[in-house]
């Protein structure tokens, strides 16, 4: 599959990862505080594949604290 980084900071990490038409978007936030991270990821919804929750993206998602997220985007 082919990699795609779409956000880095000191603290917080944002890459997708895509082979076919799936694609997979893995965030994460090595931070103590909450941080909303923008990016374009080309999608408006995705599903959590952690807790199984359908997600809105509009461009840009609230990071807990020390998280990681995967996501599929749909």
């Amino acid at each position: 599959g082919q990699y795609k980084t779409l956000t880095i900071t000191n603290r917080q990490f944002i890459f997708e990862r895509y082979y076919n038409n799936e694609r997979i978007l893995i965030l994460i936030n090595i931070d103590d505080n909450y941080h909303e991270a923008w990016f374009n990821a080309n999608a408006d919804n995705a599903i959590d594949l952690i807790n199984n929750k359908n997600i809105k993206l509009n461009g840009s998602y609230n990071l807990e604290p020390n998280s990681v997220n995967i996501f599929k985007l749909i």
